[in-house]
Order: C-alpha cells, then sequence, then structure tokens
C-alpha cells in the first residue's frame, strides 16, 4: 500500500476586519463643507471690496467735475479765456440768467440760491457755458473749458454751477465804493448718475 506523504503548512486564521462606520467619509464631507464656506467668503468679501472701491473711485470723479465746475467760473468771472481779459459784470439779476444771480434772490426767498432753483437744468450752467440740461449756448459765456471726460468717454452729464454776487464793504466804507465777491456753487456727477458730490466757494476776482 503506498505511503502518503502529507506536507506540513502553517495554518494562519484570517482575523476578521473590524467593521467600517463611514466616519472617513463623514470627517471629508465635514472638511468640504468648511472649504466650500471658506471660499464663499472670500468671494463675498472680494466683491464688497471691489463695490466699494468702485463708489470711492465714483465719487472721486463726481468731487474732480464739481472742481472744474467752480475752475470754470472762476475763468468767466475773471475773463482770462478772451484776450484781453474782461471781467465779468453787471449782468446779475434776481432771475439768475446764465446761471448769474445777485443778493435779491436770496434776500426775496429767504433760502440759498442752490435751494432755489435746480442745479441740474437752467438757469444753472455747465462747462463752456452750456445751460444744464440742454444744448444751448450761453453768448459770451463761452470759456473754452474742456468736459470731463473719464477712461476716454466724455460723461454723459457734465458738472453745473451757479455764481451769486454779494456786495461787501469796510466799516467806514462809502456806499459807492461797494465791491462785491461771488459765492460759486457747483455739482459735479460720477460715471454713475447717482454719484453726485456739491462744492461751494467764495471767489475775490
Amino acid at each position: 500500500m503506498p505511503s502518503i506523504k502529507l506536507s506540513k503548512h502553517a495554518l494562519t486564521l484570517a482575523t476578521p476586519l473590524p467593521r467600517q462606520q463611514g466616519i472617513v467619509l463623514v470627517f471629508s464631507l465635514v472638511f468640504l463643507l468648511v472649504l466650500t464656506m471658506l471660499g464663499v467668503s472670500v468671494v463675498g468679501t472680494t466683491t464688497s471690496e471691489e463695490k466699494m472701491s468702485r463708489n470711492f473711485r465714483d465719487s472721486l470723479v463726481a468731487q474732480d467735475a464739481a472742481e472744474a465746475a467752480l475752475r470754470d467760473a472762476e475763468i468767466r468771472l475773471t475773463g482770462y479765456y478772451t484776450d484781453p481779459p474782461t471781467r465779468l459784470n453787471g449782468i446779475f439779476n434776481e432771475s439768475c440768467t446764465n446761471g448769474l444771480c445777485d443778493q435779491s434772490v436770496t434776500l426775496a426767498a429767504g433760502s440759498a440760491v442752490y435751494d432755489i432753483y435746480t442745479m441740474t437744468a437752467s438757469p444753472a450752467v455747465s462747462l463752456g457755458g452750456n445751460v444744464c440740461g440742454g444744448n444751448s449756448q450761453i453768448t459770451g459765456a463761452v470759456t473754452g473749458s474742456p468736459l470731463i471726460v473719464v477712461a476716454g468717454v466724455s460723461q454723459a452729464v457734465q458738472p453745473c454751477y451757479l455764481i451769486e454776487q454779494l456786495p461787501t464793504s469796510t466799516p467806514g466804507e462809502s456806499a459807492s465804493s461797494v465791491s462785491s465777491f461771488y459765492r460759486i456753487t457747483s455739482i459735479g456727477w460720477g460715471r454713475s448718475p447717482t454719484t453726485r458730490v456739491t462744492l461751494q466757494e467764495e471767489f475775490i476776482p
């Protein structure tokens, strides 16, 4: 009877793996959620800062436009746009014709001239002497000041201004020697029509 040889093999008992509970998946989802929230927060902050920067720049554009209107009014008063310069005088009235007002306007109404008359239409005038809100030229008031241009594009609404002539005198001065100074009120717009800046100065030629 043939002999049977049995080979010895090491028997290893397989230890059963612990049952997975999906904890790694849970951590991954939580981590992904945190990253998503951080991303949304960063995007929101960046968008808000961009809007603030844009609004701040627009307000600077409006302020520059209003200051340009003040300078244009000064040039108009001094007459430096003509050769020889001829000072503007004798055409101020209570109707603020061509944007030129005298003291009787505020004395009669008891309020500021820019509250009596709108700054966005006649009688206020814009750069170069155009009636605000219109296209008609004002005779003798064309200063040749350039229009406000932003990023190569002319502003849709140019700055406007009103000039008030106010008498001034020193104590003991005769009535015949009373001189005048001027109060200029200007308004400028940014690229957005809702952005506006109003400035005022007193000017002595």
